[in-house]
């Protein structure tokens, strides 16, 4: 999917902060094939054939950290590079 303009996929990333406002954020690993060992935001990933985006966000959060919230749905935003086009999802918790 990262290297095929002509298909537009989903993704979803998720904000998680804490009582005090602050943002949690995930380093990236290093086997990654965009953006390696960079920091990111709490979570994100791909929604998966036939998964809604707010189910894909808290599926990727408890993946990669554990971690079960309620989110909130912030904004969709069409992500175009070189590379791709994606369609992301952002939210929340």
């Amino acid at each position: 999917m990262h290297s095929d303009r002509k298909y537009i996929h989903r993704s979803v990333g998720v904000v998680i902060f804490n009582e005090n406002g602050d943002v949690l954020l995930q380093k990236r690993s290093k086997s990654k094939d965009i953006e390696p060992g960079k920091w990111t935001i709490s979570a994100s990933g791909h929604v998966t054939w036939g998964q809604e985006y707010l189910e894909a966000a808290g599926r990727e959060l408890f993946e990669e950290l554990g971690v079960k919230t309620e989110l909130s749905f912030v904004k969709k935003i069409l992500t175009k590079d070189s590379r791709e086009l994606e369609w992301t999802e952002i939210y929340r918790g």
